[in-house]
This record gives C-alpha cells, sequence and structure tokens, in this order.
C-alpha cells in the first residue's frame, strides 16, 4: 500500500461516508484482495496474499475502496467486531463530554499489521466529543 518505509495511517470517525474516504486515502488506488479478523486487532484488509498471511480470506475479486467500505461498515455492527477491544485513545472514556461509537482505520509501528507492510486495520472506536 506504501510506497515509502515509515507510513503513518491513523484516523478515527463515524460517517460511512468517512469510512470511504479513509479507506481510499490508505489503498490509494490499489484494491483489496483479503481479510482476515485479529481479535486483537480488527478486521485486517490486505492489498494481496503472500506466504505471511496466506490464512488470510480472499474475496472472490479484487475489490477497490469504494466496493469493501459497505462490506466493513456491515462488519462494524457485527459479532466480530464487538470482540475487539476498545482501549486507549479508542476507549469509553470518562471525561467532561460525550462519547459515541466509530470506527478506526490504522497501521501499527513501521505502517504494518503483525509484519504485514500491505494491511490495513479497522477497529471499533469511541468518539469523544467535549462541551
Amino acid at each position: 500500500m506504501w510506497n515509502f518505509d515509515n507510513p503513518i495511517f491513523n484516523i478515527n470517525g463515524q460517517s460511512p461516508e468517512k469510512l470511504t474516504l479513509a479507506l481510499n486515502l490508505a489503498f490509494s488506488g490499489r484494491t483489496v484482495e483479503a481479510y482476515k479478523f485479529i481479535p486483537a486487532k480488527g478486521l485486517v484488509l490486505y492489498s494481496y496474499l503472500s506466504s505471511s498471511n496466506k490464512d488470510a480470506s480472499r474475496f472472490p475479486t479484487p475489490l477497490n475502496a469504494l466496493e469493501v467500505a459497505p462490506i466493513v461498515i456491515k462488519w462494524l455492527s457485527g459479532d466480530e467486531a464487538k470482540q475487539v477491544p476498545c482501549i486507549g485513545w479508542d476507549a469509553n472514556t470518562d471525561h467532561d463530554g460525550e462519547n459515541e461509537m466509530g470506527w478506526r482505520v490504522y497501521t501499527e509501528h513501521w505502517g504494518h499489521i503483525e509484519g504485514e507492510w500491505n494491511a490495513i486495520a479497522i477497529k471499533p472506536a469511541y468518539i469523544w466529543y467535549g462541551k
């Protein structure tokens, strides 16, 4: 997905439209070939299968961001998404405002998810609103 060594990607939000925009930015015109649920990370999307992510499930055909977004939105409302812990900046934190459930699209260190550089993860995350 990236063509440099240290990408940082971390966007949170609520609306399906913003999720579609975030996925479009993350994939930069590339397609999504496969996916895998990792309970601690969320739904992981891969731009291609490799020897280290061969246990991922392949989509019937590669999908662009606009095509995969409705699948991700549906996943966010399902049982698997409810298993993903919302901790740290994703938590339902007590503060002087309101919290609502949303999502986060992200990579980890060096732009990887579990060692894969061609991956992006999506997880439920609370959105914080102050006074």
